[in-house]
């Protein structure tokens, strides 16, 4: 079983969440491992969005516009993405990532349709939402420990596993109780009810 204080480990020694954002970070993952993903992706997707913002800081851009009126405006996701300094300190394939479930319409687009009330209450009982998920579980555990010295300045590794991969292991999990979402093991979380009336069991390794 998952504790609470087991998630906090992992957000608190990340250097990609903020201090003042660690325990919303944590209580949105905890969501997860419960199966309230609509909750866990409420408070996660802008959490991811304000991490990004806080590696761009880090990375010494600016995250403000100043508007014709002469009104400071913060950057959109996808802006901050863009800059310079972020494309030099993150690798291309988690860029791409970020984009793609966060920023793009020909994506998931999922910040803008968090924000905008998009999504009906299915949607967050999909693979797509446990996938977003588990991708702020991984965002948060790339950058501890012995992997952050790597992490800041490139991620070379193929740690997304090709999420297209993932979601055709998804959709083939039917009647199975386990889904392998990536190659680090940090326990096991019971996810109950998730699209069926069986609990399925989540590994993550």
């Amino acid at each position: 079983v998952i504790e609470e204080s087991d998630v906090k480990k992992i957000v608190d020694v990340s250097c990609a969440i903020p201090e003042g954002r660690k325990e919303s970070y944590t209580k949105g993952l905890m969501f997860g491992f419960s199966g309230d993903f609509l909750t866990a992706l409420s408070i996660l997707i802008p959490q991811i969005e304000n991490a990004v913002r806080y590696l761009a800081v880090e990375c010494g851009e600016p995250v403000y516009n100043m508007n014709e009126e002469g009104i400071e405006e913060i950057k959109s996701m996808h802006a901050v993405l863009e800059l310079e300094g972020v494309k030099e300190s993150l690798d291309e394939d988690l860029i791409f990532a970020l984009n793609t479930i966060f920023c793009s319409k020909f994506g998931f687009n999922m910040r803008n349709n968090v924000a905008h009330g998009m999504l009906d209450d299915q949607a967050f009982q999909s693979f797509k939402a446990l996938y977003i998920w588990w991708f702020a579980l991984k965002f948060c555990y790339l950058f501890c420990g012995k992997l952050q010295e790597e992490n800041r300045s490139k991620i070379n590794k193929k740690w997304l596993d090709g999420w297209y991969g993932f979601l055709k292991k998804c959709s083939e999990v039917s009647g199975k109780h386990s889904v392998w979402i990536s190659k680090r093991t940090l326990g096991t979380a019971s996810i109950p009810g998730m699209c069926s009336t069986e609990s399925k069991s989540i590994n993550i390794i």
